[in-house]
């Protein structure tokens, strides 16, 4: 289960001990009304289908059968005050190495946008109580102190509901809605977290393994520059061929430092993130073909369905449509059972029938109001679900265009190393010009770098593709360790 918490099933108690004995007595009935749970309800357990795209957002529950196969559940929240829960991963893919796996476990429990998605959620949490409990009765409690007698004149009013033309329900589903929209929220800031720094640890290891590339390139440089001084000094080769060389080796220097600074900022990227001095980016990881023979083609219904900005879109959208019910209900009287004590007329039991309206129609203008934004909901929708078909429509052609260019690149490096050897040992024969040697070993280089973008670009978006798919996703640990 996605998120799953451990749920709290603890009844909130109305019995406080002398504090609220006295309003059950008087009312009678508070022991045929169960009190609402702290926890979560079915709807928060269970993740309810989501606005579809291209379908009637009025019937989305009704066609939960034909939603994707892969549906993945919302956590219900415990009840009790902690600052984040437990988080842990569903088993770790081949493709992601072990270093950037715990930087992600770092980040998305200590970060604080999740921190702060993760309030939002227990807010929203605490709105579905409150929520729950306008269905039981209300009390309004006064005392008036005469100076004449100089007496106590207590006047108690309670006040059940009994119907409402639909308000209680449908403010009830709205806080619903709207905490399922943010424990989404919360979800997408965790895979946001996830996705961050993924792209910056694969930054850093670009950066590296071209650095690498560079330092031995340069080596190569400086060892034909000495050469070619020794030659000048003899008077073998023309002095235009030693600035040549110079000229060439400078530039590897140059390349080399800029390429340096992007290391540096994308490893101070990851240390700002993780904030952990004991963390270590251990080893630079190598590329493996087989562990990207991936297939990711149709991996869209899978994104569609875990995407969690598309379900708080779908929630919101669902919470838009109740607060029409909510604006309609309001056109109805609500009735009620009350109870009335007053020291004039004593104890009284009726049915109590109330009306408010507002100024003029301005009640119809608000449901047309919450209808507009009900639209405008619908159309965010649309466009976010549109524009994921087109960023995970990019990510899979990345993918593959990266892992082919590496099979690719691999033989274009091998090809020039090969040629660049040739090109020296023609050269020392008088077969082939220094520019040649030193456009060739240029060649190489260049080869061997695309070789590296090639395949760190494969094996990033392999595992950005993972995240968002949700093949790859947190979970939460249980008091006893284990994944729910």
């Amino acid at each position: 289960m996605y998120f799953e918490y451990l749920r709290n099933r603890d009844l909130i108690s109305l019995n406080r001990r002398g504090k609220m004995g006295a309003i059950c007595l008087v009312v009678g009935a508070c022991g045929v009304i169960g009190a609402p749970s702290a926890a979560l309800s079915a709807e928060a357990i269970g993740l309810a289908a989501p606005i579809s795209s291209g379908g009637d957002p009025v019937q989305a529950n009704n066609n939960a059968a034909a939603a994707p196969s892969v549906v993945y559940d919302q956590p219900s929240l415990p009840s009790t005050t902690v600052a984040m829960p437990e988080m842990g991963w569903t088993e770790r893919p081949e493709v992601v190495p072990e270093a950037l796996a715990d930087a992600i476990d770092i980040v998305t429990e200590k970060d604080p946008s999740a921190l702060a998605a993760w309030s939002q959620a227990r807010a929203a949490n605490a709105g579905v109580r409150s929520a729950r409990w306008q269905k039981f009765p209300s009390v309004d409690l006064n005392a008036n102190i005469s100076s004449g007698a100089r007496t106590i004149l207590p006047t108690a009013t309670v006040d059940l509901p009994l119907w409402s033309g639909g308000r209680l329900s449908a403010s009830l589903k709205r806080a619903k809605r709207l905490e399922e929209a943010a424990v989404a929220a919360w979800q997408d800031a965790v895979l946001q977290l996830s996705l961050q720094i993924t792209d910056f640890y694969y930054q850093a290891v670009l950066n590296m393994r071209l650095e690498e590339l560079y330092r031995l390139s340069l080596v190569e440089h400086s060892r034909l520059v000495q050469t070619m001084e020794r030659r000048v000094a003899q008077e073998v080769s023309p002095a235009a061929d030693l600035a040549l060389a110079r000229s060439r080796e400078a530039q590897i220097k140059q390349d080399m430092m800029i390429i340096t600074a992007q290391r540096d900022t994308a490893l101070q990227n990851l240390a700002e993130l993780i904030r952990d001095p004991n963390f270590r980016l251990g080893d630079v990881p190598d590329y493996q073909d087989g562990a990207l023979l991936n297939q990711w083609q149709g991996v869209e219904e899978e994104v569609n369905a875990y995407n969690p900005t598309r379900r708080r879109l779908a929630f919101e959208a669902e919470a838009a449509q109740e607060e029409i019910a909510l604006n309609r209900s309001l056109l109805f009287p609500q009735v009620s059972a009350q109870y009335t004590y007053n020291e004039i007329s004593g104890s009284r039991v009726g049915i109590g029938v109330r009306m408010q309206t507002s100024n003029g129609l301005s009640r119809f203008s608000d449901i047309e109001a919450a209808r507009s934004r009900y639209n405008a909901s619908i159309s965010e929708l649309r466009l976010f679900e549109r524009q994921l078909d087109q960023n995970i429509a990019n990510e899979i052609i990345a993918h593959s265009a990266a892992t082919m260019r590496s099979e690719v690149s691999l033989l274009a490096a091998n090809s020039a190393g090969q040629v660049s050897s040739s090109y020296m040992r023609q050269f020392i024969a008088g077969r082939r010009s220094w520019l040649d040697v030193m456009n060739s070993l240029r060649e190489h280089l260049a080869a061997q770098s695309g070789l590296v973008q090639a395949q760190v670009t494969a094996m990033a978006t392999d595992v950005r593709l993972n995240l968002q798919s949700g093949r790859w996703r947190p979970t939460i640990l249980s008091r006893e360790g284990e994944q729910q």
